[in-house]
């Protein structure tokens, strides 16, 4: 889209060249009185068309620019949509990763705590009669 809009600046750098190139020679002839009738019609109907042609280049430039920008703006909320999808990703696999963690520590203290109780019984044993 973006490489259409740049030839489309050079198709209408290059129409706006040719105008101001046909004004300058009709100009020039008109200056010299050596153009006649036909041949200054023809040059005012060159210049009608290529004005048209402008126009309507210029015309395709500008819905093309809107489209650009609509698209642009689709990308951004996409982007931003995408963002916020990774950011409770993130959250949901700390959490995940936290909730492994606790049941991970319950299940070293009970291991822990149980070996530590088999020992008070052991001692406690051993004290006795």
């Amino acid at each position: 889209m973006v490489r259409e809009i740049v030839r489309m600046d050079a198709a209408i750098e290059r129409a706006t060249e040719e105008f101001s190139q046909s004004v300058r020679d009709g100009l020039a002839g008109r200056r010299q009185s050596i153009l006649d009738l036909d041949e200054l019609r023809r040059r005012q109907l060159y210049q009608h068309g290529l004005e048209r042609a402008l126009d309507l280049l210029e015309q395709e430039r500008t819905k093309r620019h809107q489209q650009l920008t609509f698209e642009r703006g689709k990308l951004v909320e996409t982007m931003k949509h995408r963002k916020a999808i990774d950011k409770l990703r993130e959250k949901r696999w700390t959490a995940h990763v936290e909730q492994l963690r606790r049941e991970e520590q319950k299940a070293t203290d009970e291991t822990a705590g149980t070996g530590s109780r088999r020992l008070q019984v052991e001692d406690a044993g051993a004290c006795g009669p």
